[in-house]
């Protein structure tokens, strides 16, 4: 009996030694990042700084369907052909799909670039619209990068270059610079930033594939396949957009600058709530897709089971002190960004949902059923861009965080019954009475 239960608990230590070793980059690079941000906020004031989220948050809703789902189906791909032994489609897969989103990404933005030029950017400068365009193939192959050294399992070089060197060096900037620099300036360092983390993990694969040997192993392409698995990843990822990026941009048009910039500041602390669970899912994303494809079903239920309870608890706790304290931390940015308290609230309640629900929406992905997964993100994404429509008009920038949480809602409860069919019951009640090695 103590045999069949000790490898499920060195499985446990293992997932929180490694999602703890995530959290504290995860952490790290959430601290720095709203840092960023809010010393952004500062310096610009509400309005500046407003045209300036809605200028980057604009050109990565451009920028991420130029990926073609490639930052996402390499999390399935890459250990699906390490479990197999299949080096050469390995070594295939690592040069697609950093090379095909790359020149996508700059066709995009270069077509962008040229309506910008000729009918303007709304609310936001066009100079730094422009600049921010500039970023979209540096962020798409950062994006990609990142997922692929996750995939690997090399967590630190995945995740320290975009979620720590990044922030710290406009966050650097911002200090050295201040108040002496414009939203041009400004602009321009966060393109930089981004400039080095490519640079960055491009060695670090490079360093990778060479280690595994993998330059030594014929070139597989299976670009028909990849592409089949990565575009309904794809209209996913784009989906997502709504609940990340529009409801910023949505602020911006059916309100004004002043007001986007209050609600991206709320949206930035608010995502505090989901932070764990990122950490803990880009532990476990790799680990479902290894698991499942080895036929390890009850195993893989397990792990789920088990991140669910270790990350629940952090979120209820960070939600409880954002409703407590959030309009007091919202002051230190700025006397102005207190009207954002209560979209605080509602935002990090519907992160709270999320992380409740669990990685189901991954799970169902990786079983095979991308396409129903993005049929449930489309449906849900219709429900918040109709929200954000009929309701930021009406309470202003409390309905985009509503909208935003009840699109949520829906993806989840949706993506819980499909993972259902496929026998995986996930739930807290489940995550908090079954024992981990049950």
């Amino acid at each position: 009996m103590a045999g069949r239960h000790a490898k499920p608990r060195r499985g446990a230590s293992s997932l929180v030694t490694s999602a703890s070793g995530a959290f504290v980059l995860q952490s790290t690079g959430a601290g720095l990042n709203l840092a960023m941000q809010s010393s952004l906020a500062h310096v610009l004031g509400t309005t500046l700084f407003g045209q300036y989220s809605l200028a980057f948050n604009l050109s990565q809703l451009i920028a991420t369907p130029a990926d073609l789902g490639a930052s996402s189906s390499v999390t399935r791909f890459i250990p699906q052909y390490r479990v197999l032994g299949q080096r050469g489609h390995l070594r295939g897969v690592l040069l697609a799909a950093q090379l095909v989103p790359l020149v996508v990404a700059s066709l995009v933005a270069g077509a962008a670039a040229a309506v910008v030029a000729g009918f303007g950017a709304g609310s936001a400068p066009v100079a730094v619209m422009l600049i921010a365009i500039a970023g979209i193939p540096l962020f798409v192959l950062s994006l990609v990068q990142m997922n692929m050294l996750r995939a690997l399992g090399h967590i630190f070089w995945a995740f320290a270059p975009m979620l720590v060197l990044q922030p710290l060096v406009v966050l650097i900037a911002v200090v050295l610079l201040a108040p002496r620099s414009s939203l041009v300036t400004y602009a321009w360092v966060t393109v930089g930033a981004l400039g080095a983390v490519v640079i960055t993990s491009t060695c670090t694969v490079g360093l990778i594939t060479r280690r595994l040997g993998l330059n030594e192993s014929p070139r597989i392409l299976e670009l028909r396949h990849w592409w089949t698995v990565s575009l309904p990843m794809l209209l996913i990822n784009v989906v997502q957009l709504v609940f990340q990026r529009l409801d910023i941009v949505a602020v911006a048009v059916l309100l004004d600058a002043r007001s986007a910039g209050i609600y991206a500041i709320a949206n930035r602390m608010a995502v505090a709530a989901a932070s764990l669970q990122k950490a803990m899912l880009s532990i476990v994303a790799p680990q479902m897709s290894g698991l499942h494809w080895s036929g390890r079903s009850p195993e893989l239920e397990r792990l789920v089971l088990r991140g669910l309870r270790l990350v629940f608890v952090p979120a209820l706790l960070v939600t409880a002190v954002l409703a407590v304290a959030g309009g007091e931390f919202l002051g230190l940015v700025g006397e102005p960004y207190r009207a954002g308290y209560a979209a605080l609230v509602v935002y990090a309640l519907g992160q709270l949902i999320s992380v409740g629900a669990g990685p189901v929406g991954w799970l169902a992905t990786i079983v095979g059923e991308e396409r129903s997964m993005a049929r449930i993100n489309t449906i849900s994404a219709v429900l918040a861009v109709v929200g954000y429509a009929v309701l930021i008009p009406t309470i202003g920038i409390v309905g985009a965080a509503a909208s935003n949480s009840a699109g949520i809602a829906y993806r989840n409860v949706a993506a819980s019954r499909l993972a259902r069919r496929h026998g995986y019951h996930i739930s807290l009640v489940r995550a908090f009475r079954r024992p981990a090695h049950a």
